[in-house]
């Protein structure tokens, strides 16, 4: 699961910007802006409770994200993966959260 983090942050990270209007929430400028606080926390999340919760939270934005842009193809395909990461850290948290 940590590398597929750290795959998704440094995507959203270095995705070149596409120039677009502030009202363009599907631009890559716009999307890294809003994706980028959640990939820091979970990409410096310390511990395997920490990590887990941080990871739910990223992948319920992205999933959100993508929702919020089904027009574009290319994101629509990693939905799925994504949903995955998703349960797959729920179920790390009700593993070891307390």
């Amino acid at each position: 699961m940590r590398g597929k983090l750290i795959y998704l942050v440094l995507m959203m990270a270095v995705a070149g910007p596409i120039t677009a209007t502030a009202k363009d929430v599907c631009s890559d400028a716009s999307m890294t802006a809003e994706i980028q606080p959640y990939a820091t926390e979970a990409r410096n999340a310390v511990g395997i409770c920490p990590t887990a919760k941080a990871m739910i939270k990223l992948m319920k934005k992205s999933i959100a994200m993508i929702d919020r842009c089904k027009h574009m193809s290319d994101l629509m395909v990693l939905r799925a993966d994504y949903v995955q990461q998703l349960k797959a850290a729920q179920q790390q948290a009700n593993g070891s959260c307390s």
